[in-house]
């Protein structure tokens, strides 16, 4: 669950479900710090305290490895 503030600032972060992986989860909530400021914030989104709550979810598979070519 990430909480931003209207700023894009970062304001709490936890992992709601872990991934088994301690060192995965760590890095997801790293990276979350290391990206803010986000730039912009949709305020529609922002509740009655201004902040903007979500969750993101990520998805690791290490099946057959797929290439993509970038334009």
């Amino acid at each position: 669950e990430v909480v931003l503030d209207g700023k894009g600032y970062l304001l709490t972060i936890k992992v709601v479900t872990p991934s088994g992986a301690p060192y995965l989860d760590d890095e997801a909530i790293a990276t979350f710090r290391r990206a803010q400021p986000f730039p912009n914030p949709p305020l529609e989104l922002a509740d009655q305290d201004g902040r903007i709550r979500f969750r993101l979810g990520f998805f690791i598979d290490f099946g057959t490895p797929r290439f993509y070519r970038v334009p």
